[in-house]
């Protein structure tokens, strides 16, 4: 069987799923994460059961990319059953799109989910007498929990085709019937209700004939009801009022927690000042947390090169053995801990609701930039990754906010980036490097929102759209681990893939030479004078921007080849290796425990700032002042290929050359006003 799954956003659909299936599938609580349907399996007895997880709607006939793909999956490839996922604590709200899709003709179970949160809420669902009204299955699960899933199994198989649930009175069913009768589809009646309520779909056209009927049917309903669009609405709002008022019974209640702290994160003034002290929180998190297991996986990379030499093995492999691979890659890998913390931070942020919140609070920012607010979403996720968080555009109604939210996430500080800055603030700064890195992120949203105001006077204006706020949830740790691990293991598969064919690659042309010199040399010097007035007077410095066009990860990689000195590395026997190995871990687990305090600023706790040899060389060839040029630069010029291929794939190739010739200007400019700043400041 085929199943899809359908309901309003933010009603755990994707996490039922998930649940069911055993696959674990992306859930963020603000609508439209799954822009596009998510499949999986499950077995039940002898059979196989396929779920297709649809995008969170309202109502089938919306205008936005949600709707239409939905409506286009029930259409053209009508599904066995459907699982109608409705959140119990908003029945009256669900139910409009329940209505809607019984009368698709498709078999229905109906899920109230969430109902733990419902009745905490104070609100109670009868769901047998739910049932006896819609005449369909009803069960209760709570999805996060995994309660519920054998009674959505069984209910599956007893999904039924219901009756209309809806009457729009005698000539209206009169004009249905005759208009269907002409349709060969089992959602003729549907098709027949949209036809009238002039929606026709350009993916499932009719032909004249059929069109001279409805037009007919048109004008003689018109006369007597009016707006046939608004009238059919207001029909199925007023039935599912009723059916809500029937089942559903209330209780008064204090005002709850999430309601005081609604007030204080949507409050206008309040609220930005909330984010920004979140924001702190969470990079001294990232930083500090992270700190001592950087220095454990550095330790466990310089005795892997000394054993390699301990080995017996020289020349050209030892060479690509330590300062390719271990070297490059070694780098790479060691801000895996910071990168986890910050996806643990974001996931909570995601699950627990305070994004949609932070969302509403910036509304104003947005609408001063001529976008709606939930425009923030994608603009956040970008923290995370840019090309999801580009492919999430498609969550906005209009083409152009889309397009002006695109080009705002590449200055969005992602988590490729997020290693760079850190190497060069714990080493330039090592008093102060959570406020550098900060800093930077904000210069980046700053730069982001410059841009949504340039290209609001660029392109075309539309009016703000209104989005959701879930409810507040406690997120479950299991979860928020799994999700870091997951988001920081694609960050370790791209170390192993794209990265380490950029570290090769630098490793390669270092050592391929022309007439004494490295290619690789020749390359980065011919570059180096456009970066000399910004304080960048070492060629490897610019070399390693150059693979950072793959991929930013690597511009730490080329950093390792380009000053790695294999005389730097000693022999190192097997049992010294193992206890400097042993001694490193338990320095990390005694510095872990004094991190909560150092976060929080309690007096006598400090981390230890990040040490790397490679950091010993960059202080050897930059300033300060050339090191913050160098961040900016890193932070702002084009984010990775992969970017731009998705703004290419979503706005087309001309949006995505403006977009790389935009940032790389913008970067340049930035990165030389403020190294002149700097030395006029500090000398």
């Amino acid at each position: 069987m085929r199943v899809a799954f359908v309901g309003n956003p933010n009603t755990g659909k994707s996490t039922l799923v998930s649940s069911l299936s055993g696959r674990d599938i992306r859930v963020a609580n603000w609508p439209g994460t799954t822009v596009e349907s998510i499949s999986a399996q499950v077995r039940v007895g002898e059979g196989v059961l396929h779920l297709v997880d649809l995008p969170g709607v309202y109502d089938l006939l919306d205008d936005g990319p949600d709707a239409e793909i939905t409506l286009r999956e029930l259409l053209e490839n009508p599904p066995d059953a459907i699982v109608n996922v409705l959140d119990a604590s908003h029945l009256e709200r669900g139910l409009h799109l329940t209505l809607e899709l019984m009368e698709l003709g498709i078999p229905i179970l109906l899920v109230l989910n969430m109902v733990d949160e419902a009745r905490r809420s104070g609100v109670e669902v009868d769901s047998g007498k739910l049932e006896e009204v819609l005449g369909i299955p009803v069960v209760e699960t709570v999805a996060v929990k995994g309660r519920g899933k054998e009674e959505v199994l069984s209910g599956i198989l007893r999904a039924r085709v219901p009756a209309p649930p809806v009457s729009y009175g005698e000539d209206v069913e009169l004009a249905l019937e005759d208009i269907a009768s002409g349709i060969e589809h089992p959602a003729r009646r549907w098709l027949a209700l949209a036809l009238l309520m002039e929606q026709e779909r350009p993916f499932f056209p009719i032909d004249d004939s059929l069109r001279d009927v409805v037009e007919g049917w048109r004008r003689l309903l018109s006369a007597r009801y009016g707006d046939l669009f608004l009238y059919i609405e207001g029909r199925r709002i007023s039935v599912a009022h009723e059916i809500s008022s029937r089942v559903v019974s209330r209780r008064k209640r204090r005002r709850a927690v999430d309601e005081w702290l609604d007030a204080l994160l949507m409050n206008p003034v309040a609220g930005p000042v909330f984010i920004l002290l979140f924001l702190i929180f969470s990079f001294r998190f990232a930083f500090f947390l992270s700190s001592p297991w950087v220095d454990f996986i550095n330790t466990v990379s310089d005795v892997l090169g000394g054993w390699i030499l301990s080995a017996g093995i020289r020349g050209i492999v030892a060479s690509f053995l330590i300062e390719g691979v271990i070297s490059g890659v070694g780098t790479v890998l060691s801000f895996a801990p910071v990168l986890f913390l910050f996806y643990l931070v974001l996931g909570f942020m995601e699950y627990s609701g305070i994004m949609a919140r932070m969302a509403f609070a910036l509304d104003t920012l947005m609408a001063a930039v001529g976008l709606p607010g939930k425009a923030f979403v994608p603009l956040v996720m970008g923290f995370g990754c840019n090309v999801p968080a580009v492919y999430a555009t498609r969550t906005l109604e209009s083409f152009y906010d889309r397009l002006r939210v695109a080009l705002m996430i590449p200055f969005m500080g992602c988590s490729a980036r997020l290693p760079v800055l850190v190497l060069f603030a714990s080493v330039f700064f090592p008093h102060g490097p959570v406020p550098v890195v900060l800093s930077l992120y904000l210069l980046g949203m700053i730069m982001a929102f410059i841009t949504g105001a340039i290209l609001s006077r660029m392109l075309e204006y539309e009016a703000p759209s209104l989005f959701e706020i879930p409810p507040y949830r406690f997120p479950d740790g299991g979860r928020l681990v799994k999700t870091a691990w997951d988001r920081t293991f694609e960050f370790l598969r791209g170390a192993g893939t794209i990265i380490m064919a950029g570290v090769v690659l630098v490793w390669l042309t270092m050592h391929l030479r022309i007439s004494g010199e490295s290619l690789y040399s020749i390359i980065s010097r011919g570059i180096l004078p456009i970066f000399r007035p910004m304080g960048i007077q070492d060629w490897r410095l610019t070399g390693a921007l150059i693979p950072g066009f793959v991929s930013k990860e690597v511009i730490i990689g080329a950093l390792a080849v380009g000053f790695s000195d294999m005389a730097n590395h000693l022999p190192i026997g097997f049992l010294e290796g193992i206890g400097m190995i042993l001694d490193a871990f338990a320095r990390a687990v005694r510095e872990s425990m004094g991190a909560p305090g150092a976060i929080f600023g309690i007096p006598g706790f400090r981390i230890p700032p990040v040490e790397t040899s490679l950091g010993d060389y960059l202080s050897g060839v930059l300033t300060p002042a050339g090191a913050l040029a160098y961040m900016v630069f890193v932070l702002l010029y084009t984010p990775c290929v992969a970017t731009v291929a998705a703004i290419k794939q979503e706005f087309g190739g001309r949006w995505a050359l403006f977009s790389v010739l935009y940032q790389m200007s913008v970067a340049f400019i930035l990165a030389l006003f403020i190294y002149k700043i700097a030395v006029l400041i500090h000398g």
